[in-house]
């Protein structure tokens, strides 16, 4: 088992444990996955370049207390791009980033316009905090 997964784990656990969970899920449009990889590494390696030609998600059909999205990387925020107009569905968004680097942050800009959209962010690099806060103007916390 992989101990720096253990807040994963656990998350899932207690999402799980919930009555009321709906799962949003990505659907990709390539049926290679060849091609899928190739469009996510491209975005990875060049953050100009446009996320929107790889996958496409759901809408959010009702209103939501929460809208929580535990993502490992801030280039995973392609797939939060994608869903129409989450923002009026939800009264409290959170994000939890497990992997941030400060050098990720000034390299991303649609990353970053994606997170601004958010109510608190939470990661776990304690260098970052300051950082992100200043880029997004969002409240930014460090947790283990």
């Amino acid at each position: 088992m992989e101990v720096f997964r253990s807040f994963d784990f656990e998350m899932e656990d207690f999402v799980a444990s919930i009555d009321e969970v709906d799962w949003y899920v990505p659907d990709h449009r390539y049926n290679s996955p060849g091609k899928r990889r190739l469009s996510e590494g491209l975005s990875r390696r060049f953050p100009s370049f446009k996320w929107n030609f790889a996958f496409r998600m759901p809408p959010i059909a009702k209103e939501y207390e929460l809208f929580y999205v535990q993502c490992m990387f801030i280039w995973d925020l392609q797939y939060i791009s994608h869903i129409p107009d989450w923002t009026g569905k939800v009264k409290k968004s959170v994000i939890y980033i497990t992997e941030l680097f400060l050098s990720d942050i000034a390299r991303n800009p649609e990353a970053l316009e994606v997170l601004k959209r958010f109510d608190v962010i939470l990661i776990s690099y304690s260098e970052s905090v300051d950082t992100l806060r200043k880029h997004t103007g969002v409240e930014t916390i460090f947790c283990t």
